[in-house]
């Protein structure tokens, strides 16, 4: 609560709250570049494009559509290595974007589908 709020009123190293505030949010942010960046390299591993723009996590709000690509592709991907038929993904269909192979910033906003 209050302390927390605190710690985005100070710099990093102020106190040890802020230290630990902003610690995990850079720590969460590195996990995330580290993930998308480990299913592109599953995707080129076996010679298919990498579907995710790995950048996008600086982008606020893109950020959040590429956690949930990841997560679409990522499910396919084991699905393809199993050799199964992907399982049905209602959240995708009802957010087709999630699924395309390729998918911008500037794509995203003038045409999301």
């Amino acid at each position: 609560g209050e302390i927390l709020f605190g710690s985005l009123e100070h710099e990093p190293l102020y106190d040890l709250c802020s230290t630990a505030f902003w610690g995990g949010f850079a720590w969460i942010y590195v996990m995330q570049f580290k993930l998308y960046s480990k299913v592109n390299e599953l995707y080129q591993s076996r010679g298919l494009t990498p579907p995710l723009l790995v950048w996008g996590l600086l982008v606020p709000g893109y950020n959040f559509v590429t956690g949930i690509r990841q997560i679409h592709f990522l499910s396919q991907f084991w699905a393809m290595e199993r050799g199964e038929a992907p399982a049905r993904d209602a959240f995708c269909e009802l957010f087709p974007f999630a699924t395309k192979q390729t998918l911008g910033v500037v794509k995203l906003f003038i045409n999301p589908e």
